[in-house]
């Protein structure tokens, strides 16, 4: 499993987002056939009580259930596709996420808090445009589920902005993740049509797509925001070698809409040259960043287009050399979509350093990218075939 996950980041590195799509898919697969979410239900862990043994195993089929969630999670948000693991594998996890054991690691319950409800975020966001799908009751309850995720983080994990350097490592791509969902929630919102009762006359008015109100305009600009700010402290303090491939996205998402913002006539001078810097300290980390991550080659192209018509343009530089172009893909939502990738050559050859900000407790690289094998080492062997697979090489 850890292996087809591999494999589905690498492609999309190289630009395939097909073949990833499917390893991530085939991945996600396995997890009935091997009964992984069988063994990390909360139920049957109560079952075995205080087996140290039935306890790891459990511990170790939650971390892989978990990481095919929330992988897939940021697949179907990026890519627009239907998700391809059931809602009963996820409500186990969820249940189990909230049980809060021991065994499992606090960063990996928080993204995968945060991914459950973007499973349905997602599914609404696909369907938004397909007949006569109405989002307008399913939003603001889903904006609703989001907050209160927000709102019983760890402690480690809380987003304090006076003392931003002081937030865990891997707290960065999280936060920008949850702000990027945030944002993507108040534009679909502000999409719907007005459900409320109107005369003949003003329904055409009232459903124009693109009118927002003044508190979603400002929440997704505060969004925005935060992002950057995010994106450059992080780039500060840990170096720019060190920037996760999640971020990436998220600071697109974050530097077109403050573009968007720098260009509305009502704002004021003040207000445009404060975006101006964060726009072009997020498309400096873009550029940066873009020998480790070709894709962000599409990205900047792609900022470039929207800011043609402005003096933000002058903010973009020739690319760095780094390797040939990576087709854009083919979806939906605009700048946002281009997936996150990283290094393709060090994906290979270190791949504990692409996901290793989940901090699973059970080892540093429990899940995505990290080495099965030292998992499986410290599980003594069992009688159950499915729960005693060969050693994996990845190398």
């Amino acid at each position: 499993m850890q292996g087809f996950l591999l494999l589905s980041e690498y492609e999309v590195t190289q630009g395939n987002d097909r073949p990833g799509w499917m390893y991530c898919g085939i991945a996600c697969r396995m997890l009935s056939d091997l009964g992984l979410h069988e063994l990390a239900d909360i139920n049957h862990v109560a079952l075995e009580g205080t087996d140290n043994e039935a306890t790891r195993e459990s511990a170790l089929a939650y971390a892989l259930v978990a990481a095919c969630i929330v992988y897939e999670g940021v697949w179907t948000l990026y890519l627009g596709r239907p998700s391809s693991i059931p809602k009963s594998i996820i409500s186990i996890a969820a249940a189990r996420c909230k049980s809060h054991q021991k065994s499992d690691s606090p960063l990996l319950n928080a993204w995968l808090g945060l991914c459950v409800p973007m499973s349905e975020i997602s599914h609404i966001l696909n369907n938004q445009y397909v007949g006569d799908f109405d989002a307008s009751s399913s939003l603001p309850n889903l904006i609703a589920q989001m907050q209160d995720w927000y709102n019983t983080l760890p402690p480690e994990l809380v987003y304090v902005e006076s003392r931003l350097t002081n937030l865990d490592m891997a707290g960065y791509g999280l936060h920008t993740q949850y702000c990027k969902v945030q944002i993507l929630l108040r534009q679909a919102l502000a999409r719907c049509p007005n459900p409320r009762k109107r005369r003949y006359s003003q329904i055409s008015g009232d459903s124009i797509p693109g009118m927002m109100s003044e508190d979603s305009s400002r929440a997704i600009y505060q969004e925005a925001l935060r992002i950057a700010r995010l994106v450059v402290t992080y780039r500060e303090v840990f170096g720019v070698e060190k920037i996760p491939s999640i971020m990436l996205d998220n600071a697109v998402v974050a530097a077109t809409t403050l573009i968007h913002h720098f260009n509305q006539v009502s704002s004021s001078h003040d207000v445009q040259q404060r975006d101006a810097v964060w726009v072009r300290s997020l498309i400096k980390s873009l550029e940066a960043v873009q020998p480790h991550f070709p894709i962000t080659k599409r990205m900047l192209d792609a900022l470039k287009h929207i800011s043609a018509e402005g003096s933000l343009v002058d903010f973009f530089h020739s690319p760095a050399a780094g390797g040939p172009a990576i087709p854009a893909p083919g979806l939906s939502s605009g700048c946002e979509s281009y997936i996150r990738g990283p290094d393709s050559n060090a994906v290979l050859n270190k791949p504990d350093a692409v996901w290793a900000s989940f901090g699973v407790d059970l080892a540093p690289t429990t899940f995505f990218w990290g080495g099965l094998d030292n998992i499986f080492s410290d599980v003594p062997p069992s009688g159950d075939p499915l729960l005693n697979p060969p050693h994996m090489t990845l190398s």
